[in-house]
């Protein structure tokens, strides 16, 4: 048994999966909906599986790219912007078993062993916390910019090369500023990822002050029809004051 397993063919799974098939890996995959997996296969080679336990049964090891799984055994972790651009070098894999080496070959910059089952879940909720931060913070920024009657794109340009610099800054500032926001990670999903952020704060004692306020200001976003706006429409919510 020589098979690797891909489960969860989203906006981030289905292309992973398909670098796994390019790369000239053994795939077969499994989706809630068959019709994606019959896109996936209709694009890449690889094995569609019926059921999870079916996948389990072919393949040596399983990747998988969910929303939520308490038993993941591996959890894919990775934000570049727009998940339909994503190639390899550009994915970041927070995992909890020792495939690191194909998981680095196939679509990864930067692998790193996080622990037991759940770890890599515990670390993508401190990442989303920390981008929740970040991007508010930018969102105010450039409001502030604005009312003020600076030339913003000159500011980003000058405190990009400063402290204040971050991937959120360098990679979202002009299309902000453009009110452009139909691309990358989409604001439901934020809000999901941080309803669960919030749960697990709770359980564990954790103060998430700020993330709880980004999490009630992105949902005045889905109030405002941009549920599939990209997470730094947060500057919308401001400008539309």
């Amino acid at each position: 048994m020589n098979k690797k397993g891909f489960i969860g063919l989203g906006v981030m799974g289905f292309p992973m999966a398909g670098h796994l098939s390019s790369d000239g890996f053994d795939t077969c995959i499994f989706n809630r909906t068959p019709e994606k997996a019959e896109q996936w296969s209709d694009k890449f080679q690889g094995e569609i599986c019926k059921t999870p336990a079916e996948i389990a049964s072919m393949s040596d090891s399983i990747f998988l790219c969910v929303g939520r799984d308490e038993d993941v055994r591996e959890v894919l972790v990775g934000e570049d912007g727009g998940f339909s651009k994503v190639r390899p070098g550009t994915i970041i894999i927070d995992h909890t078993t020792t495939s690191a080496t194909l998981a680095r070959g196939a679509f990864s910059k930067f692998t790193r062993y996080m622990g037991s089952s759940g770890s890599g879940q515990l670390t993508k909720m401190v990442n989303q916390i920390c981008i929740g931060g970040l991007v508010q913070a930018l969102a105010e920024g450039i409001n502030f910019s604005e009312k003020a009657g600076l030339n913003t794109a000159d500011v980003m340009k000058v405190i990009t090369k400063g402290a204040a610099q971050s991937w959120q800054m360098e990679n979202r500032w002009e299309t902000m500023i453009a009110d452009e926001y139909d691309h990358g990670f989409a604001v439901d999903w934020m809000r999901k990822d941080l309803d669960i952020v919030s749960e697990e704060a709770a359980k564990i004692g954790a103060d998430i002050e700020i993330t709880n306020i980004v999490n009630k200001f992105y949902k005045d976003i889905q109030s405002l029809g941009g549920n599939r706006w990209d997470t730094s429409s947060l500057l919308k919510r401001l400008k539309d004051k």
